[in-house]
């Protein structure tokens, strides 16, 4: 169980001040979107942004496992018994819940928002379509791996952490988000595509598009999101 206490502190962690103090913005606010599979990069891809200064530092962070990781129930389950799976089993729907009461008080603050989400669920579009409505400014830049890779990244992942993801709910989401694509196309203001399958030439720029402005950078891999076959 999270304390009243607690959960003050994760929302003061979270939903970091202004540096601008309490004054109204008269700019639009913008969702900074990383979407992807699971081991498609995005914690680290975020990372790399804010260190080259092309997120705002200010920005509210919506991201479960973030807010697992500063939950002081989770770390001392993890000190206690060193056992990741139990500790995910345990406190990731508390996370998830928290995550998601921090990413209402910041929408409804008109707070800039980076939304480290996978977006491979049918009711993404819609989430993104209502933020928009809202006000807000779509930025999207979507993570790929083929699907080698990506069964390969969850099974070690499950061995470092204990977090266990069927066969099946990793082949569903990496359909989904080539189905999906023509969707967030659509919706958002400025969008990348990203392939990550090699490390030794990560998040290579495969498409960007803002407006009706388009470039395609890797046109074999585009390929995936366009000619229809969205088979895993």
């Amino acid at each position: 169980m999270i304390t009243p206490q607690e959960k003050m502190e994760i929302f003061s962690l979270f939903l970091k001040a202004h540096q601008d103090g309490t004054e109204e913005r008269t700019d639009t606010p913008v969702i900074y979107v990383i979407a992807g599979g699971i081991g498609a990069g995005k914690t680290s891809f975020r990372k790399n942004l804010l260190a080259k200064g092309r997120l705002p530092e200010d920005a509210v962070l919506h991201d479960p496992d973030a807010v697992m990781q500063a939950l002081p129930g989770y770390l001392k389950m993890m000190e206690e018994t060193g056992d990741a799976a139990r500790a995910f089993e345990t406190w990731e729907m508390p996370a998830r819940f928290l995550a998601e009461e921090i990413l209402s008080a910041a929408v409804w603050s008109q707070r800039d928002v980076i939304y480290e989400r996978t977006c491979a669920i049918e009711t993404a579009p819609d989430f993104l379509k209502n933020i928009k409505k809202q006000g807000y400014r779509i930025e999207m830049h979507l993570l790929h791996t083929d699907l080698d890779t990506a069964l390969t990244r969850a099974r070690r992942r499950e061995d470092e952490e204990g977090r266990h993801t069927p066969q099946s709910v990793i082949r569903e989401r990496y359909a989904a988000l080539l189905r999906l694509w023509p969707e967030y196309r659509r919706i958002a203001d400025r969008i990348a595509l990203y392939d990550n399958t090699e490390t030794d030439t990560p998040f290579r720029p495969v498409f960007a598009a803002e407006g009706t402005e388009e470039r395609i950078f890797a046109e074999d891999l585009y390929a995936l999101f366009t000619d229809g076959d969205k088979a895993a």
